[in-house]
């Protein structure tokens, strides 16, 4: 039995007034406006004895809590396994705050608790409408749109992955694209945009009529837009479009792809502060709440508000881990290895490296949100992603070998999948 494919989208443009996540503390971005929509697509495979469902979400990112209700909906509605199910985010910073990050937006509830129902609706659409359907990957290359923002001439990883699923007839009905940059092009104000994945995708779909391009994240914790902030969303959006339609010509397809997926809990190691050190951090920071300087006075804030949690999780028993999920997905010579975070872009070149297989592309932002994976040397310069970060997600420091322990696990997982599925 062969390969079948359905796609759909979903348009979960949020309502004008929510507030925007990302770019700095306490900002009250509330949106006055939509530049372009943001949508919730979603991708079924079927090989006749497995499916998945990926959906690519132009949001910020999801939590496990999220991950969870969406999946159980998915399961009931469709009857696909909920670790079959791969939830990822393009982490637009015009788009609605969905996770709880201390400063960064306002939370609308109202909005949040429709998302679940809008993502599941689009992979019941999208199972509901499976017919017989090829597969193929290839990879590209595009060095002129992204760079290492926490190092000079630091690791890249230029790499464009592609997915390309078609008809029983040869006609292209989705376009996958993995590819590893922060999507801050957008300068700082209060828009509605899928940034430079939204423009990609619309490029996509306007150039290949009937096809649905989806963007899925690759690791960007230290990779950043050459035009980061400029609003110039032509020269990314169009350059990686016209890469992936490049690279997706030429595909080979085969309708005869087998599908295997494997999941695992993974601890990451935390560095559990004292409650002792905890209140000094809150001592230190009560009196800059008075501060005339605004800056130092939202910086007080954030650290206050991130103290009086941690004390609270002390109290309860924080152990000195946190578990997260990285999944694999396996179509054909091709896998998806997602995982949860903003890893720095050198961890994602190990996995790649030692990955058996030929095309493994890593999804990041993906089924949960644990901060970035920052390298060693932000650890020891107490960089914005290694020292600041935790802050702002209400976690604790992770250790300086995480990102090791990240890598090493996801390489486990994608060997555990069968070299024939």
């Amino acid at each position: 039995m062969g390969i079948k494919a359905g796609v759909t989208r979903v348009d979960i443009t949020p309502p004008v007034g929510v507030e925007l996540c990302g770019y700095g503390f306490y900002l009250n971005r509330r949106s006055t406006g939509i530049r372009d929509g943001l949508y919730s697509k979603a991708l079924v495979l079927s090989d006749g004895m497995r499916r998945v469902a990926i959906v690519a979400n132009d949001l910020i990112g999801v939590n496990k809590e999220m991950t969870e209700i969406v999946r159980h909906l998915i399961t009931r509605e469709t009857g696909i396994p909920g670790d079959h199910i791969l939830l990822a985010c393009t982490h637009t910073h015009h788009g609605p705050a969905t996770v709880p990050l201390y400063g960064c937006g306002e939370i609308d509830y109202d909005y949040l608790n429709l998302l679940p129902k809008h993502m599941a609706g689009a992979v019941r659409m999208a199972n509901a409408n499976l017919k017989d359907a090829k597969i193929g990957a290839g990879k590209g290359n595009l060095d002129n749109i992204s760079k290492n923002r926490v190092e000079k001439g630091g690791p890249m990883d230029p790499e464009v992955g592609v997915i390309r699923v078609d008809d029983i007839q040869d006609n292209p009905i989705a376009l996958l694209i993995n590819f590893g940059c922060h999507p801050v092009v957008m300068p700082v104000n209060t828009l509605i945009s899928g940034d430079f994945p939204g423009r990609a995708n619309s490029v996509v779909e306007t150039v290949k009529r009937g096809v649905t391009g989806m963007f899925l994240q690759g690791a960007c914790g230290d990779i950043n837009p050459v035009l980061a902030h400029t609003g110039n969303l032509e020269q990314p959006g169009v350059s990686l479009a016209a890469e992936a339609l490049r690279v997706g010509e030429q595909i080979q397809t085969t309708g005869e792809a087998r599908i295997a997926v494997k999941t695992m809990n993974v601890k990451l190691p935390l560095n559990v502060p004292t409650a002792e050190e905890v209140r000094m951090v809150l001592n230190e920071n009560r009196p800059k709440l008075d501060s005339k300087d605004e800056k130092e006075q939202k910086l007080g804030k954030l650290h206050c508000e991130w103290a009086e949690s941690a004390l609270k999780k002390l109290e309860t028993g924080q152990g000195p881990w946190m578990e997260t999920e990285i999944q694999a997905i396996q179509m054909d010579d091709m896998v998806l290895a997602a995982e949860p975070s903003e890893m720095f872009v050198e961890f994602c070149l190990d996995v790649k490296e030692r990955s058996p297989r030929k095309n493994t592309f890593v999804v990041g932002y993906a089924n949960d949100f644990v901060g970035y994976i920052p390298d060693r040397e932000d650890y020891e310069r107490k960089g914005y992603a290694a020292a600041m970060v935790p802050i702002i997600t209400g976690y604790f420091p992770f250790t300086p070998d995480v990102g090791k322990i990240l890598a090493d696990a996801m390489v486990d997982l994608i060997e555990q999948l069968p070299s024939n599925p």
